[in-house]
């Protein structure tokens, strides 16, 4: 059940990250977390930036939005700093109109020592 929560609320992030870009005038976005920014876990391999830029940039869209997806896999909050501070991510992120970050799925599952099967408390 509270993986479907989790999933839930997932969704429902991005959906409302969608429709905040959509609405604005966002042109340039950078997207930085751990192997679901990255694209882990996905069918396709393209995790949700890739949706994301897809929903964005598709047909119709008059003005195309540029995604920069520095995911990292198996990054975790004790490591989010060092990478922001190397020279080609510092440059991008001082472009971007729009920084995503998502992290904290690879401490819950270092936490559970490796394991999503059984959350513990």
């Amino acid at each position: 059940m509270n993986k479907i929560v989790g999933l839930f609320v997932i969704v429902l992030v991005i959906c409302f990250a969608a429709y905040k870009f959509q609405a604005s005038e966002s042109e340039d976005v950078m997207a930085f977390g751990d192997s679901l920014t990255y694209g882990k876990g996905d069918k396709d391999g393209e995790g949700y930036v890739e949706g994301l830029e897809d929903e964005l940039n598709n047909p119709d869209s008059k003005k195309k939005v540029p995604f920069w997806n520095y995911g990292i896999k198996g990054q975790v909050t004790d490591g989010v700093i060092d990478p922001l501070e190397g020279n080609q991510i510092n440059t991008k992120l001082d472009k971007a109109d729009t920084f995503i970050v998502y992290i904290g799925t690879n401490d819950l599952i270092n936490s559970n020592g490796g394991n999503l099967k059984k959350i513990s408390d």
